[in-house]
């Protein structure tokens, strides 16, 4: 059979080593998560609604080199009560699967602005 009449293999990449993260890295992190929980604590409920089912991914790089993933989402929590679920999670990206989380925070909020739990 001539060469071009082959079937070539489809191109696999090989896999990418992902970096550990360090302690600076991890309380970097932590605090961008807490940063963005406050952001979104100050919001009243109804911009918090507005997120309802949305998911906003924001990529940061951290001191070692390494990329974190920060997923900020809201959803209704209780349809009865019409409280909203508002959550962020820190991970680092990776291929094929959903790695831990390096920090993460959520809080419910009601509609009387009140925030359930605490």
């Amino acid at each position: 059979m001539p060469w071009w009449g082959r079937r070539r293999r489809p191109h696999t990449p090989a896999p990418v080593a992902v970096p550990e993260l360090t302690a600076e890295d991890r309380a970097e992190v932590a605090a961008w998560v807490a940063d963005e929980v406050a952001r979104l604590r100050a919001l009243p409920y109804e911009q918090l609604l507005a997120l309802d089912g949305q998911e906003l991914h924001c990529e940061r790089l951290v001191p070692s080199g390494a990329y974190v993933l920060r997923e900020t989402g809201a959803y209704i929590d209780d349809d009865r009560a019409r409280t909203v679920r508002v959550y962020v999670d820190a991970r680092q990206p990776q291929e094929g699967y959903a790695p831990p989380s390096v920090a993460k925070d959520d809080f419910i909020v009601a509609p009387d602005g009140s925030f359930v739990g605490e």
